[in-house]
């Protein structure tokens, strides 16, 4: 964890309460708290300097490819930018765990993602070991819109 920006930013290590305040923060954002302590999870996130946790990413990594997932910032902390600045740290940490591809599936604020170079992609495209995710299968409604961004340059 490092101070950027006026915010603490990092990968934030997995305690019971972390857990519980990436629980909570997700229920705000109206994104479903589960499968939050997954091996393969990692959780990126902003804290102010009263040590709230105010903004979330997670990232799932599948050998060379990773799904980002659950972005959340919460409600009086919007419009400062911190999504966009979590998006980039989690895609250059995608990048130096090897991961080729990143993929996420959405319901909102697609532009911002494809700001960050994503494109929407058809569900099928969607590599087996993301499929075959309990995220995918059971959290993700079907409306959900998929996008992909290579990241080897």
């Amino acid at each position: 964890i490092y101070y950027k920006g006026g915010f603490i930013i990092g990968l934030l290590l997995k305690s019971s309460n972390l857990l519980r305040e990436i629980s909570e923060l997700l229920q705000i954002g109206d994104l479903v708290a589960d499968e939050l302590n997954k091996d393969n999870l990692y959780w990126f996130g902003y804290k102010n300097f009263k040590d709230e946790l105010i903004a979330i990413m997670g990232m799932e990594q599948y050998g060379n490819i990773c799904l980002l997932r659950s972005l959340t910032v919460k409600v009086e902390e919007r419009k400062k930018g911190l999504a966009n600045k979590l998006i980039k740290e989690v895609t250059d940490f995608a990048v130096n765990a090897k991961c080729v591809e990143a993929y996420l599936i959405t319901s909102t604020v697609v532009d911002k993602k494809r700001k960050h170079g994503f494109e929407s992609i058809d569900r099928t495209e969607l590599p087996e070991a993301i499929k075959k995710s309990k995220f995918f299968i059971e959290i993700c409604p079907l409306s959900s819109i998929v996008m992909n961004k290579n990241l080897s340059c």
